[in-house]
């Protein structure tokens, strides 16, 4: 019989190569211009903070995915390794880096984030879009924080667990096949970014993003006209978002780690 830990990681590459080889038209954008426009403060955030400090620098994208994330590093200077589980994931990943002229600051690398090829201490900046779900958070936080340089940073920008309805959303997806269980079962919690604890020396900064904002991405159409509410919304949130035990209903959670701890 297969170990357990194995048994998951094979679902998860399996379910991420169906989802991929079913993409036959990817998203010609890339980063926050990639998103929902209504849910993209978040990764405008985390443009900010990678355009601010790391020009020149050697950066990781933890679990890349199709590869959204990874360009706009590598077109503001960055050295860019992205590593996914996901064959087919990493086809559209090499696709888009040659669209967008990046190739040569990019490299795509199939691998296992909970076991990550690289030397210790290779990374000034470490990248993770919604991927934590996806892995045991122990041996991921592990493994970045034996890959990151001493002064390096991890900036990890997922979903939180707490909202009912949003939670009720995902179990939908569960059901139509978007999501598997493990990633149903692993949403980010309060205790998984106190977690980060063992492994770095400190959490500079957790910022929550996107309560009544949220319900304006089921306006799909003429977006443009929807602007202003979106403006108050964005308000709104600020407020909310500030409140203790409030904020925990937030979609989207950005924190930063630093001090890798060896």
């Amino acid at each position: 019989m297969k170990p357990i830990i194995e048994n998951r990681k094979k679902e998860e590459e399996k379910h991420y190569d169906t989802r991929a080889i079913k993409t036959s038209l990817f998203n010609m954008e890339n980063g926050s211009s990639s998103m929902n426009p209504f849910l993209a403060t978040p990764y405008v955030y985390a443009e900010d903070f990678i355009k601010e400090n790391y020009q020149g620098k050697k950066v990781l994208d933890f679990g890349c995915g199709y590869g959204f994330f990874s360009i706009f590093p590598a077109k503001n200077g960055a050295k860019v390794i992205g590593i996914d589980i996901s064959s087919e994931s990493l086809k559209i990943c090499n696709a888009r880096s040659k669209m967008y002229g990046v190739s040569e600051n990019i490299e795509f690398i199939k691998g296992d984030c909970e076991s990550l090829p690289f030397e210790s201490e290779s990374f000034d900046l470490i990248l993770s879009y919604g991927t934590m779900s996806c892995l045991n958070i122990n041996n991921a936080y592990r493994e970045m924080s034996r890959v990151l340089k001493p002064g390096g940073k991890v900036l990890i920008v997922d979903t939180l667990g707490y909202n009912p309805i949003l939670n009720l959303n995902r179990w939908l997806k569960f059901k139509k096949g978007i999501r598997t269980k493990h990633t149903l079962e692993h949403i980010l919690k309060i205790k998984d970014i106190n977690l980060a604890k063992q492994y770095f020396g400190k959490t500079e900064e957790i910022k929550y993003f996107d309560i009544t904002t949220v319900f304006l991405a089921f306006f799909t159409e003429n977006r443009r006209r929807w602007l202003w509410l979106f403006k108050v919304l964005l308000k709104i949130d600020k407020i909310i978002l500030s409140l203790p035990f409030v904020k925990y209903l937030a979609f989207k959670v950005v924190f930063v780690l630093s001090g890798p701890k060896k």
